[in-house]
């Protein structure tokens, strides 16, 4: 077998399954036509930028998506204390899918006169266990004897609040991800126009530029690639009428006039249109396809653009006598 990324022939053995969508974000299509080798390489290099982007991590969040570690992301999970910068505040995620605050052990020196030092530490009421072992070992640490646990109390200082306000930067990143939605695009092109793709002049641009980890603008400043990939929200989306499968993964192919261009929608977040090849005429199997995946349950739908279509037109007209009733 031949490798859609590297164009190298492959034994049986050296070929893996490659999850189209990121398994991270809910994906189960998969092919076998990615050496083991490029899967890796796309793992680390490519996907990464899509299942750890922080608009998608609020979205696994959201549905309970976990990564492949087993645990649901938390981009929320470090911040700090809005009345004191310098106090590390965690959000744990807790069964129910909840945010609870939790404020993380800190330790401060404070000098005073003379060799008078003042320890002051502060921990989160789940930690009160833990307070006479943190104090001994910061006093053992300065040379001094240690305390009972009725002395420490005794000097201890208790409060409480409940939706104390945290602060957390959030990167968000604007480039890298499209690379991920980019490869999407390819290999459902090399899945429904077949083999003889990989070949296609715009094939080989697309694997270039999904591999070009130093991509630092728009991509079509340095690859003749056409296309858009936006954020999508309810005033800005590039097929607007696909709008009764929420959360779910979306892809189709569809031909106009000598072009064929791959649609792709990341849960209801990112919309993608790319053109991927400009010889229409080539492909036998260059009819429609359209392909959908619920994220939370895995579960997929597979039929053409235009059946698509013509099932929404006909939910559509169906509503709308509805309603004229």
């Amino acid at each position: 077998m031949r490798c859609i990324f590297c164009q190298e022939e492959k034994s049986p053995g050296e070929m893996s399954l490659e999850h189209v969508f990121p398994k991270a974000i809910g994906g189960t299509y998969c092919i076998k036509s990615v050496c083991k080798s490029c899967n890796d390489r796309l793992g680390h290099s490519v996907d990464d930028a899509l299942t750890n982007h922080k608009f998608i991590e609020f979205q696994r969040m959201s549905l309970r998506i976990p990564g492949q570690s087993g645990a649901v992301p938390n981009p929320l999970a470090k911040g700090v204390l809005a009345s004191d910068s310098s106090q590390a505040m965690r959000s744990l995620l807790n069964d129910s899918g909840q945010l609870e605050p939790y404020l993380v052990p800190s330790v401060r020196v404070i000098n005073g006169d003379g060799e008078k030092k003042t320890i002051n530490f502060r921990i989160d009421s789940r930690d009160k266990d833990k307070l006479t072992e943190m104090v001994n070992k910061k006093l053992k640490r300065l040379g001094q004897e240690p305390l009972s646990r009725e002395q420490i109390e005794a000097k201890a200082e208790f409060g409480q609040s409940e939706h104390p306000e945290i602060q957390v930067k959030i990167p968000v990143d604007l480039i890298q991800y499209k690379r991920a939605i980019m490869k999407i695009a390819y290999e459902m092109a090399c899945t429904w126009l077949g083999d003889q793709y990989t070949s296609d002049a715009l094939a080989s641009t697309l694997r270039e530029c999904i591999f070009d980890t130093r991509l630092s603008g728009d991509w079509s400043e340095k690859y003749p690639i056409h296309g858009q990939i936006i954020f999508r929200d309810q005033q800005h989306s590039l097929v607007p009428f696909i709008n009764d499968r929420p959360y779910q993964h979306i892809v189709f192919l569809t031909r106009v006039q000598e072009k064929i261009a791959v649609y792709v929608r990341i849960f209801e977040i990112f919309d993608a249109l790319i053109e991927v090849s400009q010889q229409a005429d080539r492909y036998v199997r260059g009819g429609s396809h359209f392909l959908a995946i619920d994220p939370v349950t895995g579960v997929q739908y597979e039929s053409t653009f235009e059946e698509e279509v013509r099932r929404l037109g006909e939910k559509w007209n169906i509503a709308r006598g509805i309603r004229r009733k």
